[in-house]
């Protein structure tokens, strides 16, 4: 189960186990409302566990959607959120399973951990309608790829599930100029082949010093 603050199971013999247990700014993420989200903060400061256990809580709260956690490479995968995913599942009552990389939940819900050396397998991914795609150390994932992703987030109109894209970084890589343009200036133009675009940009928030 979940409170504001953790994430809770209760073992067989009536133990609570407190599996997550967010710092102040990352409750704030995780209660965020707005359609694009980032966080910015330095290494150590908690953004790849932030961004999983969002993907956690959100998934475990949704029957039957699915979602995406993407990184640059897939060792840079296998170095953080894939150390600790059996375990996690596990816990909530689910599985991972490494040939797919996908996590499934007790809901139904699916987490496919992706890089962007496989983005037409991640891009595959879109048809499925993602309910929600998540970007770990953004600044390092070349722009136009976290633009075909995140323009294709979306939902069935009327299922009242809101689509959102979820980031963390720190403030240098590639896309660095792009992140700032993006979350921070909001300087995206309106013309009428980027009415989507526009308003995704102008429903983001920026947390800063996450941890």
């Amino acid at each position: 189960m979940s409170n504001q603050n953790s994430v809770i199971i209760t073992t067989p013999s009536g133990q609570d186990v407190h599996l997550w247990v967010p710092f102040p700014k990352q409750v704030l993420y995780h209660e965020s409302s707005v359609m694009n989200l980032l966080a910015r903060g330095s290494r150590g400061s908690g953004k790849s566990d932030m961004l999983r256990w969002d993907a956690h809580m959100r998934l475990m709260s949704m029957p039957d959607v699915t979602a995406v956690l993407v990184r640059k490479t897939m060792r840079l995968l296998e170095e953080s959120h894939l150390l600790f995913i059996r375990k996690e599942m596990k816990a909530l009552g689910g599985y991972y399973h490494g040939t797919n990389h996908c996590a499934v939940y007790p809901t139904g819900s699916r987490l496919f951990f992706s890089y962007v050396g496989h983005e037409e397998d991640a891009l595959n991914l879109l048809g499925a309608q993602l309910v929600a795609a998540y970007f770990d150390e953004l600044t390092t994932i070349p722009w136009d790829y976290f633009m075909k992703m995140q323009a294709s987030v979306r939902v069935k109109r009327g299922s009242g599930i809101k689509a959102v894209t979820r980031s963390a970084t720190n403030p240098f890589g590639e896309s660095a100029a792009e992140v700032e343009k993006y979350f921070v200036n909001k300087d995206v133009k309106m013309y009428d082949s980027e009415l989507d675009l526009y308003a995704r940009c102008r429903n983001s928030d920026l947390i800063e010093e996450l941890g």
